[in-house]
């Protein structure tokens, strides 16, 4: 402990203390009074060996220790240099006296707190990058930082007093007095967006999260207001939703093209494969030429290919959703592997290529799709041409 403040020969000069003592927490009289938080009285200070002399012997002493929150914080102490000069009077008298001093320092530093708590407070919202404002029930402004007077345009001053109501549109208002009727002590807050017009004639948005603040009665005093701008957000809104509605657009044309094409291709493909059929199988007589019968079987085959595709262009969504069904049957692969050269041949011999076989004897057949498993043979073989 150390001493800030004296009386009598000690009395400071100059705001300096004479003799100052610094007396650790249980050395001394006043140490062991720190110590125990117990009030003495020494009569002798003879007779007890704890006693430092200060500045001139004394031979009684009185102390008592000031308390906060059972905290010791300091003692007061009397001395005179009378033997059994204190009794129970002084004792009281300087207890009120603790007790007093106490209370103003309790008080006193709870005052600090708050101011630094209220500076902290202050310099957080002030920060915020957020609209933050307060108004009374009526809606006069209570309270706006440095972002809402920024985005209003005005000062502080221009700002607190005026009511917050009295440019917010009609709509805009009910919409608000209905939230604000919504909220209880269990569930103070509410969402509010506005919209609006900017500075550059593009509109904009806000939310706002409100809050009722409420006394002990239960009875708002004042609504707070936290804003921030959401119209990157709600432009990105309405650009997914417009590109959904353009996908589905696409979509729809897209099916409608499918549709037509269906149409235009199938009736076309549907006399070619006929009239290589009936070629194939020579039904009106002999071709002339074993080649032409050849060629013909070529003819009916891709066509029969390719009318495959245009029914599963017919069912795009399946497709889409890899949803397609698959017909499994047992296939001989060395088959499947003729008819498909077939369809390449001429475009192999065109090309220079030359197309071997080598295929195991007695080959197992294939459980697949056959329709999928010759596309893919075909597909192979195209870009091997390539």
């Amino acid at each position: 402990m150390c001493q800030v403040a004296a009386i009598g020969q000690k009395n400071p000069k100059e705001n300096e203390i004479s003799n100052l003592l610094k007396i650790p927490i249980g050395s001394g009289i006043t140490g062991r009074v720190a110590e125990t938080l117990q009030p003495v009285i020494v009569d002798d200070l003879k007779n007890d060996d704890r006693y430092i002399i200060d500045l001139k012997a004394a031979r009684s002493e009185i102390c008592v220790p000031l308390i906060i929150d059972d905290n010791i914080i300091g003692v007061i102490d009397c001395e005179d240099p009378c033997t059994g000069y204190f009794g129970q009077k002084h004792l009281e008298l300087l207890t009120t006296v603790c007790a007093l001093t106490s209370s103003k320092l309790a008080l006193l530093n709870k005052d600090k707190v708050l101011r630094r708590n209220e500076r902290n407070y202050r310099a957080i919202v002030e920060d915020q990058t957020e609209m933050i404002s307060r108004h009374a029930t009526d809606g006069r402004r209570t309270f706006a930082n440095n972002s809402y007077c920024r985005f209003h345009g005005k000062t502080r001053e221009q700002l607190l007093g005026k009511s917050a109501y009295e440019e917010m549109p009609a709509d805009d208002l009910k919409r608000l007095m209905v939230l604000y009727k919504t909220l209880t002590p269990e569930n103070p807050t509410g969402t509010f967006e506005v919209l609006f017009l900017g500075p550059d004639g593009n509109t904009n948005w806000q939310r706002w999260t409100k809050r009722a603040i409420f006394d002990e009665n239960f009875q708002v005093q004042e609504y707070q207001a936290v804003g921030h701008d959401i119209t990157k957000n709600k432009r990105a809104e309405i650009g997914r939703l417009k590109a959904l509605e353009e996908a589905e657009t696409a979509n729809k044309t897209k099916s409608q093209f499918l549709a037509t094409m269906n149409h235009e291709l199938r009736t076309p493909l549907n006399t070619i494969f006929g009239f290589s059929d009936v070629m194939s199988n020579e039904y009106p007589g002999p071709l002339g030429n074993p080649k032409y019968v050849e060629y013909a079987q070529d003819i009916c085959l891709s066509g029969e290919y390719l009318l495959s595709l245009v029914n599963d262009l017919l069912d795009i969504s399946r497709i889409e959703k890899g949803q397609i069904p698959l017909m499994m049957e047992d296939i001989f692969i060395d088959e499947l592997i003729d008819e498909s050269l077939n369809l390449v041949k001429e475009k192999a011999i065109n090309s220079g290529v030359s197309l071997l076989i080598n295929i195991p004897v007695n080959m197992p057949f294939v459980r697949a799709d056959r329709r999928a498993l010759f596309q893919i043979i075909i597909n192979l073989l195209s870009i091997a041409l390539k």
